[in-house]
């Protein structure tokens, strides 16, 4: 199930079938799939996606839950899908690079690692996460997944 929340009956047909909508007024959410059973959380996704896109100008009118990055962080989506697949070595890696605002020399010399090497991770966790460090939306994404994923291992 495929949930998509909008408010014109058109434009819901219309980005149901893939289709742009040009002359779209409103905002559409949709929904990642789910099985029959969890059609209420594909709603939930869906209309927090429309919400989100009429709130922030930078998402697109037709705002799918896949694409919303932190935001679905924000709103209770677990950590470890961005971080899925990610080793020990990849996150600390990630998480010093972040924490050091970015900054390569300082995170290779935390690391004790050559610039070389940093960045080779830094492709590495890009081509497991699906999310570029270089890029500022995946930058605060990644960051934001590692610090909540810290902080629910610290809770009983």
């Amino acid at each position: 199930v495929r949930v998509v929340v909008g408010w014109e009956p058109r434009v819901v047909r219309t980005v149901e079938r893939g289709e742009p909508v040009p002359d779209l007024a409103g905002h559409v959410g949709v929904s990642e799939p789910h099985p029959p059973e969890r059609s209420g959380a594909a709603y939930q996704q869906a209309v927090a996606a429309a919400e989100l896109s009429a709130l922030d100008p930078s998402l697109p009118r037709v705002a799918h839950w896949s694409e919303l990055g932190a935001y679905r962080l924000l709103l209770g989506d677990p950590a470890d899908g961005v971080l899925a697949g990610l080793s020990p070595t990849l996150r600390s890696t990630l998480e010093v690079y972040l924490d050091s605002g970015c900054d390569a020399r300082a995170t290779a010399a935390a690391l004790h690692l050559h610039r070389t090497s940093l960045y080779y991770r830094l492709g590495r966790i890009a081509e497991v996460t699906g999310r570029d460090p270089a890029d500022g939306r995946a930058r605060l994404e990644l960051h934001l997944a590692l610090k909540l994923a810290r902080l629910a291992r610290r809770q009983p």
